[in-house]
C-alpha cells in the first residue's frame, strides 16, 4: 500500500541549503524607488507636467493635429496617452534633445503659451550642454550675491562717500516680543535677527513676523541676516532666499529668478521650486515688506500662501511689514517681534562712527540730542538717526523738532546739493524755480503713485508726462534707479530710496495745494482721496473707507497734518460737514469724533498753537468717548489715543468759551476708557 508523503524540496541559495515551500530565486526583487521630481531629467519632468495639464479635448486636439500634420498615423496616436505620444516623437526624431521646436508649436496651438514658453527653456537648456548648474551653484551664487550686495550699506545714494559697513548700522536694534497674552516685552538677547533663530531653534517655529516703524532698520536687518548665512553663521539653513515683497509682480518661484540669480542660470525655476519641496526643513524665506505689496501683484501672486503656510508649509519664513498693515495675512504667524529701534547709547555710538573724522561735531551732536526731547524720540529710528548727521553737517548746527521738518530739511540738502553740482544759483539761499518746479512734481508723482499702489516708476513714463521737469526730477536725487528690481528690467525703472521720503513729498504735495487754495488742483479733492472723506452731497458717513485710509496713509496723514499745522482748517471744516450728517449713526458718530479730535491733536501739537482749528469742530461734538472698541472700523485708531487726547484738551478748553454763549452747542456726554490708554497720558491737562 502505497503512502503519501509530504515531500519538502530543498533549495540551494546563497551557498546554503534551505527548506522553503517557495523558490528563493522567485522572490520578487525589492522595487526601485520611484525617483523624484528633481531626480528625473527636465524633458521628462516637462513631459509628465504637459500630461497632467492636458484636458480630454486639448489631447483630442493635439492626436488631429498630428495626424493632420502626418507627424504620427491615426492608428499610433488614437489610444496613446500624451507621455506615450511624447515618446513616439522622440522614438522617430521629431523632438529630442534641444530639440523641442515642434512641441512648442503644438503646445502654442492649444493655447497653453505658459507650457509651451517651458518647452523653450527645457530646449534653450538642454542646447547648452545639459545640467551643468545645480543646486550647489544655485547656492553658491546667493552667497556671492549676499556677501557683496549686503557686506557696506549706501543709505542715501546722493552721498556717495557715506558707504558703511552693515555690521555698524541698523543691527543692534533693540527688539520685543509678544507674549501669550499679547503684550510685548523687551527681548534683551537679541540684537539681530539671526539671534531670533538661535532662540527658536529648539522650537518649532516656522513663522516669524517682524513688525517696525518706517526706517526703523527692518530692511537692513534683513541684509544682515542675508548677510550671516553667506559667512557661515546661520548654517541651519541649506539655502536661503532674501526677496523684497515690493518687487513681485509673480510666482515666489519667479521672484527668485528675478531678484537673485544670474540671466544666464542653467536650471528651471520648476526644478529649483522642486528641491526646495523636498527640502522644506533646511529652506529659509526672508520676505520684506508685506505692506509694500501691490494690490494688483496680490491678485497674481503665492507670497501670502506662503506666508501663511498654505503652500511650504514646512519651510521656515520671516517676513517683515509696518505696524498696522496686512494683520490678517499675518495672523499664522508662530512668533511676533517688534523692532523698537537704537538704544540711547547705540544712537550716540552711531554718531561717534559717522563723525570719525570730527569728533567735535559728534561731541556737539550729542549734546543736543540728550538735551532735546524732540531730537531724543527722533533719532531710535535710524534712518532719522543717518539724516540728523546730515541735516547737522549741511544746515550749520540747525536741527529739526519734528519728523516732517527733519524730512523737509533733507529734502532742501539734497535740493541744494544738486544746484551747487549743476552751477544753479541760489538766491538769499532760495531754490531756484526750476527745481521747486521739480519738487512739485514729485510730490504729484507720490501721491498718485501712492493711491495706485505704485513704488516704482517707469522712467520712459515720467519723462512723457512731466516734460521739462522730468531731467531735474530724476537727477535731483530723491528718485534712485531699483537695482533690487528684475534682472531684465532693473534699468527702466526707479523709485524713492526709501518709501518714508515717497510719503513726505506726497504729504508736501498735497499741503503746498491746500495751502495756495489751488483751483486747478483741488486740494479740498486730495484731502477727501486722503482722508477717506464722502463728498458733501452725501448724507452719511463711510467709517469703513476713513479705517481703510487710515491703515493705507497713515504716514502720509501725520505728515500732512504736521507740516499744515494751524493752516489745516479746510480738513476741518470737512470734518465738521461730516459730523453734522443727520443719517450718521452713533457708533459712526463716536468713531467719527474720535477720528476728529484725534487729528486734531496731531495738528494742535497739545496746546502749543492757537485752538482756531478746534473752533471749528467743537460745536459739533456733543457726544465724546475714547471707547470705540466695538466698532468693526476701530482697528486703524488703537494705536492714536495719545494724540486724541492732545486734541481733546483742544475741544474742551474751546468748549469753555461756549459757556458763555449759549447759541452754541456743548458737549453734552464725555466718557474716557482707561481701558483703551497706553500708559498715563494727559488727562490731568483737561483740568488746567
Amino acid at each position: 500500500m502505497k503512502t503519501n508523503k509530504k515531500r519538502t524540496k530543498l533549495y540551494l541559495h546563497n551557498g546554503k541549503v534551505t527548506p522553503h515551500k517557495t523558490d528563493p530565486r522567485r522572490i520578487p526583487p525589492t522595487p526601485t524607488p520611484t525617483p523624484t521630481m528633481t531626480e528625473l531629467s527636465h524633458r521628462t519632468r516637462l513631459y509628465k507636467k504637459i500630461e497632467d495639464n492636458l484636458s480630454d479635448d486639448d489631447v483630442r486636439s493635439l492626436k488631429a493635429m498630428l495626424v493632420a500634420d502626418e507627424h504620427l498615423g491615426q492608428a499610433r496616436v488614437e489610444n496613446a496617452t500624451p507621455l506615450e505620444i511624447m515618446n513616439m516623437l522622440e522614438a522617430d526624431n521629431k523632438v529630442g534633445k534641444g530639440n523641442l521646436a515642434l512641441l512648442v508649436d503644438l503646445l502654442k496651438a492649444l493655447g497653453k503659451t505658459k507650457l509651451a514658453e517651458e518647452a523653450e527653456d527645457v530646449a534653450k537648456w538642454e542646447g547648452t550642454g545639459g545640467p551643468s548648474c545645480t543646486i550647489e551653484n544655485v547656492i553658491s551664487c546667493l552667497k556671492d550675491l549676499y556677501a557683496r550686495e549686503h557686506a557696506r550699506v549706501r543709505p542715501l545714494p546722493w552721498c556717495e562717500d557715506l558707504n558703511l559697513p552693515l555690521g555698524e548700522v541698523f543691527t543692534n536694534l533693540r527688539h520685543q516680543r509678544r507674549g501669550d497674552r499679547g503684550r510685548f516685552q523687551d527681548t534683551d538677547t537679541i540684537v539681530s535677527l539671526a539671534d531670533i533663530f538661535k532662540k527658536t531653534e529648539a522650537k518649532d517655529v516656522r513663522r516669524i513676523r517682524v513688525e517696525g516703524d518706517p526706517g526703523i532698520g527692518k530692511s537692513c536687518s534683513c541684509q544682515k541676516l542675508a548677510h550671516d548665512w553667506s559667512s557661515g553663521k546661520l548654517n541651519i539653513f541649506k539655502a536661503v532666499f532674501f526677496l523684497e515683497i515690493r518687487h513681485m509682480s509673480g510666482k515666489v518661484k519667479d521672484a527668485i529668478f528675478e531678484q537673485l540669480l544670474p540671466e544666464d542660470t542653467n536650471m528651471t525655476p520648476d526644478h529649483l521650486w522642486s528641491y526646495i519641496q523636498e527640502n522644506q526643513d533646511d529652506v529659509l524665506f526672508i520676505l520684506d515688506g508685506l505692506d509694500e505689496l501691490s494690490q494688483t501683484a496680490r491678485e497674481v501672486t503665492d507670497v501670502v500662501a506662503l506666508i501663511q503656510g498654505k503652500i511650504l508649509r514646512n519651510c521656515h519664513v520671516l517676513v517683515t511689514s509696518r505696524p498696522y498693515h496686512c494683520v490678517k495675512d499675518l495672523e499664522k504667524c508662530d512668533e511676533f517681534y517688534k523692532i523698537i529701534g537704537y538704544s540711547k547709547d547705540d544712537c550716540v555710538e552711531f554718531i561717534q562712527k559717522y563723525f570719525t573724522e570730527t569728533p567735535e561735531c559728534a561731541g556737539k551732536l550729542v549734546e543736543e540730542v540728550n538735551c532735546n526731547q524732540n531730537l531724543s524720540e527722533i533719532v531710535v529710528n535710524p534712518l532719522n538717526n543717518v539724516l540728523i548727521c546730515i541735516v547737522w553737517e549741511d544746515n550749520e548746527g540747525k536741527l529739526p523738532s519734528s519728523p516732517d521738518e527733519l524730512y523737509q530739511m533733507i529734502v532742501y540738502s539734497i535740493s541744494k546739493r544738486y544746484c551747487t553740482k549743476n552751477s544753479i544759483p541760489l538766491e538769499g539761499g532760495e531754490i531756484a524755480p526750476t527745481v521747486e518746479g521739480a519738487l512739485r512734481a514729485l510730490g504729484k508723482l507720490s501721491w498718485e503713485g501712492l493711491e495706485q499702489d505704485q513704488l516704482q516708476f517707469n522712467i520712459n513714463d515720467i519723462k512723457e508726462k512731466f516734460g521739462n521737469n522730468a531731467d531735474d526730477m530724476l537727477a535731483i536725487g530723491l528718485l534712485t534707479r531699483d537695482n533690487s528690481f528684475s534682472r531684465i528690467k532693473h534699468s527702466c525703472f526707479c523709485a524713492f530710496l526709501h518709501k518714508t521720503f515717497q510719503e513726505y513729498m506726497a504729504a508736501y504735495y498735497i499741503s503746498d495745494l491746500v495751502k495756495k487754495g489751488s483751483k486747478g488742483e483741488n486740494g479740498k479733492e486730495c484731502l477727501r482721496s486722503l482722508f477717506g472723506m464722502t463728498v458733501a452731497t452725501a448724507s452719511n458717513v463711510d467709517m469703513e473707507l476713513m479705517s481703510a485710509n487710515r491703515e493705507r496713509y497713515r504716514e502720509v496723514q501725520n505728515m500732512l497734518l504736521s507740516i499744515l499745522g494751524d493752516t489745516s482748517g479746510p480738513l476741518f471744516e470737512m470734518f465738521a460737514e461730516e459730523l453734522r450728517k443727520d443719517e450718521c449713526k452713533r457708533e459712526d458718530s463716536d468713531l467719527l469724533s474720535f477720528f476728529c479730535i484725534m487729528f486734531l491733536g496731531r495738528s494742535c501739537k497739545a496746546g502749543r498753537t492757537s485752538c482756531r482749528l478746534a473752533e471749528i469742530v467743537a460745536p459739533c461734538l456733543s457726544h465724546i468717548t475714547n471707547d470705540v472698541s466695538k466698532h468693526d472700523a476701530s482697528k486703524s485708531f488703537k494705536y492714536d489715543q495719545a494724540e486724541w487726547i492732545d486734541g481733546l484738551i483742544q475741544v474742551v478748553r474751546c468748549q469753555r468759551t461756549f459757556a458763555v454763549n449759549p447759541d452754541l452747542r456743548s458737549i453734552r456726554h464725555l466718557t474716557v476708557s482707561c481701558d483703551e490708554m497706553c500708559g498715563e497720558q494727559n488727562l490731568a491737562d483737561i483740568d488746567d
